[in-house]
């Protein structure tokens, strides 16, 4: 599909799957969660786009720790709470500096780690599809209408610790239901990152699918699912990015 950039001077010629996999992310996201309700939702993608601008965030991304900065962040009228904010913040805008120290002082009986990983699953979304947009000079997506319900407060099976901040699903326990979010039994922690939430772990596989590779052909160097730069080209491009970004694994 092409796509006319604001100033109406380039068309952009853009692959269907990937503006169909932007489509059912917003739709995805304007929805009850596991976890969080579709307003909740939606303000957490609020948050994380206020981010890039929130001067508490500007200073601490400049400060040596920014653990050492106080403050409050800038308000977007979501309502949430502020350790809510916070973390949807520090991920959007500084996540190669998170502690599991910070991370066992926002969690609690109200943000529990499976909270967290559902907020995780968004805010990454939210910056990876707006990213893209802002790349090619596009405007944002608008943010969708919530819509009403209550959270499903589903636990998977099978869950264990594998040296994270939160379990994971063994995919050699998962149960029926949740074999389809890996594409073996030994799949790399990697990709049991969000599997404490399926619903969002799902989310996740469909926009990876359509911004990089489908995850079953990640483990195939020769493949790159059609693309118009080859795989070598593709791993090139993101390990750069990822080393600018201060990426780690």
């Amino acid at each position: 599909m092409s796509i006319a950039t604001p100033d109406h001077t380039t068309d952009i010629d853009v692959r269907d799957d990937l503006i169909d996999a932007h489509r059912y992310y917003w739709d995805h996201l304007s929805k009850p969660g596991t976890w969080w309700s579709g307003a909740e939702r939606v303000a957490i993608a609020r948050e994380t786009r206020l981010a890039r601008q929130c001067a508490l965030c500007l200073r601490r991304k400049a400060a040596l720790s920014p653990y050492g900065i106080d403050g409050v962040h800038d308000d977007s009228g979501s309502g949430l709470a502020p350790g809510v904010i916070d973390a949807a913040h520090r991920i959007a805008t500084d996540a190669g500096r998170l502690t599991k120290s910070w991370f066992d002082s926002v969690i609690d009986d109200q943000f529990t780690d499976a909270h967290y990983v559902e907020l995780l699953g968004i805010v990454s979304s939210v910056m990876s599809i707006d990213t893209i947009h802002i790349i090619l000079g596009l405007p944002l997506d608008p943010l969708p209408e919530p819509l009403p319900g209550e959270p499903s407060r589903q636990h998977p099976a099978g869950l264990e610790d594998i040296g994270g901040w939160v379990p994971a699903i063994n995919p050699s326990k998962a149960s029926s239901s949740e074999r389809d979010l890996f594409a073996t039994r030994r799949a790399s922690n990697v990709s049991k990152s969000l599997s404490l939430v399926p619903e969002e772990h799902r989310s996740m596989k469909r926009v990876l699918a359509a911004q990089y590779l489908p995850i079953e052909l990640v483990p195939s160097p020769g493949e790159n699912g059609g693309r118009a730069i080859s795989r070598a080209l593709m791993e090139l491009v993101g390990a750069r990015t990822s080393a600018i970004n201060e990426c780690f694994y």
